[in-house]
């Protein structure tokens, strides 16, 4: 099964580059929001590195990510670098934003955090102030499954128009134990950064994992259906 959806999901993604039929009308949206850290990382210290095939395109994402022992997260990310692209628009390429948030255990299996996320586009001519405010709930129902809730607020200039407030949902569950995981997040409303993200990730080793997946956009947000391929590395694994 696991190698079916390996398959399933890398054919996915040489369909999104190969297909030209909509490249014309591209432009780069905002990458998903970050809102669930790992808990289960050995490290402190993470370097993601992401590339989304879309049709006709290639862009990158770059992630740097910091915990604390007492559970703050401090992340910096730069979104929608181009690589491969018929039509260049900078709506929102190299869209960056610094990120913050504290968790806290409510009990054994219950964590519940808040943060906020902004930014601006690093080399538009015309720059806004992306801002994306959330609190999050997370529920270990059992030793391999978890899930999450919350709510959200975004800006105009991220969700480019005037629809604020959403919910956010989230599922882990893990395959085999510290090995082979899937991650599920959902965002509500039909704006810019509204939809779904799955992923499949593989822990090689204590200091890579590697990951593969899909951007499911919502309907009548104007998104496009994305491969996700990614690699994380653990800077500062003992």
């Amino acid at each position: 099964m696991i190698k079916i959806l390996s398959i399933i999901l890398l054919l996915f993604s040489t369909y999104c580059l190969s297909k030209e039929g909509s490249s014309t009308h591209h432009t780069p949206t905002p990458h998903r929001i970050r809102v669930n850290p790992d808990f289960s990382g050995e490290s402190p210290l993470d370097f993601t590195s992401e590339i989304n095939f879309y049709q006709g395109s290639i862009y990158t994402n770059e992630f740097l990510e910091y915990q604390t022992k007492d559970q703050w997260f401090f992340g910096l990310y730069v979104n929608n670098i181009p690589m491969i692209t018929n039509v260049y628009k900078q709506t929102y390429a190299y869209d960056s934003y610094i990120g913050i948030s504290k968790w806290f255990d409510v009990t054994k299996r219950i964590k519940i955090g808040m943060g906020t996320q902004s930014g601006t586009q690093l080399f538009s001519s015309k720059r806004t102030f992306l801002n994306f405010d959330y609190i999050q709930t997370q529920y270990e129902i059992l030793p391999n499954l978890s899930i999450g809730a919350g709510a959200f607020y975004a800006n105009d200039a991220l969700t480019t128009q005037n629809k604020p407030w959403g919910a956010s949902v989230s599922i882990l569950y893990k395959i085999v134990p510290e090995k082979l995981w899937t991650e599920f997040n959902w965002y509500s409303g039909e704006t810019n950064i509204s939809g779904s993200v799955v992923n499949l990730v593989w822990r090689h080793d204590k200091d890579i994992k590697s990951y593969i997946g899909i951007q499911i956009p919502a309907t009548n947000s104007g998104n496009e259906f994305a491969g996700n391929l990614g690699i994380i590395w653990e800077l500062d694994s003992h």
